[in-house]
């Protein structure tokens, strides 16, 4: 087993194992709309460390995320695969959504909701400005890799496909809803020690 890790989840891979292979099967936030085809990019991530241990980005990889991007430790999940023995670490585009869209609503200490929507749009808009500036000629490419009907087609296995899908949308309803149970308990821990200073100083 090698050491990866997908959105702060330490989770099971073998040595030569493609990454969205790993995130399918360990219920991760990923998305993989064309099925692992390399035409669609939801299932980007971003290399958090470890970049040396995974496989050099390929021609698919290139004809879909800019240089400056694939720079930056962005790359495909169904593109790249686990190559060195060392401990790599990535947050997947879905994940980082998920994290940013929260962020919006429950704003980390020393931020706004205002400073994470912009935060938020500033990624969205990048992220598109980004993948469109590759167009036509991403989608030329990969009709001639794939041929029309697999390119609009991508899927070959309905029920294995949705029963991927469903598995991580279950994972990360438990994960949402666990969350929420964690940050209640937590504000009702803040108000019982607000009442507890306030009766203290009432006896005062």
């Amino acid at each position: 087993m090698r050491n990866l890790i997908i959105n702060d989840e330490l989770v099971e891979a073998d040595l030569g194992e493609g990454l969205l292979a790993v995130a399918r099967r360990n219920r991760s936030h990923i998305g993989f709309v064309c099925d692992g085809n390399g035409l669609c990019t939801t299932c980007e991530y971003r290399i958090m460390d470890g970049a040396e241990n995974l496989s050099e980005p390929n021609d698919i990889e290139r004809t879909w995320i800019p240089t400056h991007r694939l720079e930056k430790g962005y790359r495909l999940a169904c593109q790249s695969s686990l190559m060195g023995r060392g401990e790599v670490r990535i947050l997947t585009r879905a994940e980082e959504l998920r994290r940013l869209w929260n962020n919006i609503f429950t704003p980390p200490a020393g931020t706004t909701s205002g400073d994470n929507l912009g935060r938020a749009w500033g990624y969205v808009l990048q992220l598109n400005v980004d993948h469109l500036s590759m167009f036509p000629v991403n989608l030329l490419r990969t009709v001639n890799r794939l041929g029309l009907p697999r390119t609009l087609l991508p899927v070959q296995d309905n029920d294995v496909y949705f029963q991927d899908i469903g598995a991580i949308i279950d994972k990360q309803s438990d994960n949402a809803f666990s969350d929420r149970s964690q940050r209640r308990r937590s504000v009702k821990v803040e108000v019982e020690v607000e009442e507890v200073v306030v009766e203290e100083v009432e006896l005062l």
